[in-house]
């Protein structure tokens, strides 16, 4: 029971890292972006990356 409470733990933190690091990857590429409509497809990405976040916390 212990081991799967811990696996658990495990792939909630490789989930949070990742999703942490896509976040970092989309704020990066939108200080590239002059186009309107991409910053705002970039944005609206960075808001779901972050509420996927907040589920995990």
């Amino acid at each position: 029971m212990f081991n799967g409470r811990k696996e658990r733990a495990q792939r909630k933190e490789r989930i949070k890292e990742t999703l942490e690091k896509q976040l970092h990857l989309l704020s990066e590429r939108s200080k590239d972006s002059t186009d309107d409509q991409e910053l705002a497809v970039l944005s609206r990405e960075m808001v779901m990356v972050a509420s996927l976040l907040h589920l995990l916390l």
